[in-house]
C-alpha cells in the first residue's frame, strides 16, 4: 500500500529545471553550502518520521548515510554498539 501511494504522489513542479526530482536535489546539494546541506537532512529526517515511506526507501537512507561513513568511523559506531564489520 505504501508503495502504491508513493507513486501517486505529486511529483515535481511544472517548472523544474531539471526534470526530475532527484536532478533537482542534486544540482541544489552541489551548490548548497555544508551546513545547508545539514540543516536540511536534519529536517528532511524530522519529517520521514512521521510519513510512510516503503521499507525499501528506509533502507536506502541508512545504506548512503553508511555509505558516507569514513572507516574509523564505521569501526568507532560499530564499537559503540558491540557490532562487527
Amino acid at each position: 500500500m505504501t508503495a502504491a501511494l508513493i507513486d501517486l504522489m505529486a511529483g515535481m513542479p511544472p517548472n523544474a529545471i531539471f526534470g526530475s526530482i532527484r536532478e533537482e536535489a542534486r544540482w541544489w546539494s552541489h551548490n548548497a553550502a555544508p551546513m545547508e546541506l545539514f540543516e536540511v537532512t536534519l529536517a528532511a529526517l524530522d519529517q520521514l518520521r512521521s510519513k510512510p515511506l516503503h521499507k525499501d526507501m528506509r533502507k536506502r537512507l541508512l545504506w548512503e548515510m553508511w555509505q558516507s561513513l569514513d572507516v574509523d568511523s564505521r569501526a568507532a559506531f560499530l564499537a559503540k554498539i558491540g557490532g562487527a564489520e
